[in-house]
C-alpha cells in the first residue's frame, strides 16, 4: 500500500476533517448579456453570475 507524502500543515491542521464535496446546480435557462462589450467588462456573459467583488468578505 502507497502511503500519502507528509505535510506537517495537513497532519497537524486539517488531518481529522472529512473530503469535502462541492454541490453545483444546473442552470436552468441562461439569460446572455446583450451587449458583449459590457459582458467582457463584467467577466462574465451571465448576469446572474455577476457577483461584483465588495472588498469586505461580502459585507456592505
Amino acid at each position: 500500500m502507497m502511503q500519502r507524502p507528509q505535510r506537517p500543515f495537513m497532519n497537524d491542521m486539517m488531518g481529522n476533517f472529512p473530503i469535502g464535496m462541492a454541490y453545483v446546480p444546473m442552470q436552468q435557462a441562461p439569460v446572455l448579456y446583450e451587449n458583449l462589450e459590457e459582458a467582457f467588462n463584467r467577466g462574465t456573459i451571465f448576469p446572474e453570475l455577476d457577483k461584483p467583488f465588495m472588498g469586505k468578505r461580502g459585507r456592505r
